[in-house]
């Protein structure tokens, strides 16, 4: 199992995050590989986090509760997603421009939250996934879109429903 996450967040060695009621930073895995090119227009800015925590894996929920069932193929401008940044929380706005690799929209970041999800609520409450938080500022973010590198590394999105008594992400679902 493998999450992915921004490529400028590889910084080498083990990979932690807070994702219990603890609150403390607990080793998920290590980075199997990242792509790092820059921090504008089309350079790429994903990486992929081998987990090796068995309390994480298993749990593909978006903020403890959102299951995801399924990956966008595509994404237009109006469409309103949201993202999950560790600094300023859950986020969302319209979708302003989409490119091959890219999706900008009009929900603000501050660094920090780098990494996280961004998806589509669905009507029933399921998320669809659509990209990780790469970049942004209070007027907007930009995420990198995760079909292309979901077909590139040749990886299958995660669409199982949480097993019941799994972890609860600390402050997720806020």
């Amino acid at each position: 199992p493998v999450m992915f996450t921004a490529g400028h967040c590889d910084q080498g060695g083990k990979v932690t995050m807070k994702w219990t009621e603890s609150g403390a930073y607990e080793t998920i895995g290590k980075f199997e590989q990242s792509v790092h090119e820059g921090g504008t227009g089309e350079d790429a800015d994903i990486g992929l986090v081998a987990l090796n925590n068995p309390g994480i894996v298993g749990d593909s929920r978006v903020l403890d509760r959102r299951p995801v069932e399924g990956v966008a193929s595509e994404v237009r401008p109006g469409d309103v997603v949201c993202k999950y940044g560790v600094v300023t929380g859950r986020k969302c706005g319209p979708v302003t421009a989409v490119t091959p690799t890219k999706v900008v929209f009009s929900a603000p970041a501050e660094v920090g939250d780098s990494g996280g999800p961004v998806y589509l609520i669905q009507p029933d409450g399921d998320a669809i996934a659509v990209g990780i938080a790469i970049r942004g500022d209070e007027s907007g973010s930009v995420a990198e879109l995760v079909q292309p590198w979901l077909q590139k590394w040749q990886l299958t999105l995660d669409t199982s429903k949480p097993a019941a008594g799994g972890a609860q992400p600390v402050g997720y679902g806020k």
